[in-house]
């Protein structure tokens, strides 16, 4: 958990714990990046830090190899904050004040994805697929923290609207799950060069010009 406020940090630290938790606390930015040689199952971030956001936080989680997902928390969940959230792959937000049972929840939730994307990521460390060569892709039972049966349609649409190939399909349900490309790299053994190439035929076939817009995109569907 980051979180600078001491009041929340102590709410939060005490019911989580009481759920069953195991919680460290860092008040900042650099205290929480400091402890990322560490694996964590859930992050639990503040927006607003006193060096910086908890989406810095969560950048650099990315780059670790094993799956964290996030739960962001805000005093102030304007559009920018949420849409930041979305584009970053949190997997719950919490506006505060939120219950106790909110908390419990949303970490739950999270923590259900965190354990999905280390079991893909086992299964595909466990696959051989020959290089770059393309093959048929596990079903995901999740894209992000909303379950794939409420996005399916979307993203149905999206590839059959921009002719993508199996392999781009699989890799824009990882990119709308939040991974970056490295972490979408070492999933599907593939060289983070191959990822980039098929990013950015994904983007140019859907006529899009970021990830950002890809998140749109998907909101608007």
């Amino acid at each position: 958990m980051v979180e600078d406020d001491a009041t929340v940090a102590l709410v939060v630290s005490t019911t989580l714990q009481d759920a069953g938790c195991q919680v460290t606390h860092a008040a900042n930015v650099r205290a929480a990046t400091e402890l990322l040689s560490h694996p964590f199952d859930v992050a639990v971030l503040d927006v607003g830090l006193p060096d910086g956001q908890g989406f810095e936080v969560l950048e650099a989680l990315r780059r670790h190899a094993s799956p964290c997902s996030a739960v962001m928390m805000t005093g102030d969940p304007n559009d920018t904050t949420v849409a930041n959230s979305i584009a970053a792959g949190v997997s719950e937000f919490l506006a505060k004040p939120f219950d106790t049972g909110q908390l419990v929840a949303a970490v739950g939730r999270a923590l259900d994805t965190t354990r999905r994307w280390r079991d893909r990521m086992e299964l595909a460390r466990g696959h051989d697929d020959g290089g770059d060569a393309d093959r048929p892709s596990e079903p995901r039972a999740v894209v992000g923290a909303v379950d794939t049966r409420d996005l399916e349609p979307a993203v149905r649409r999206m590839v059959e609207e921009g002719g993508l190939t199996e392999r781009e399909r699989e890799i824009l349900e990882l990119i709308l799950a939040g991974l970056q490309n490295s972490d979408i790299a070492h999933s599907l053994s593939i060289s983070a060069n191959t990822v980039k190439y098929h990013v950015r035929n994904i983007l140019t076939k859907l006529g899009l010009e970021s990830r950002t817009e890809l998140f749109r995109s998907l909101l608007q569907r």
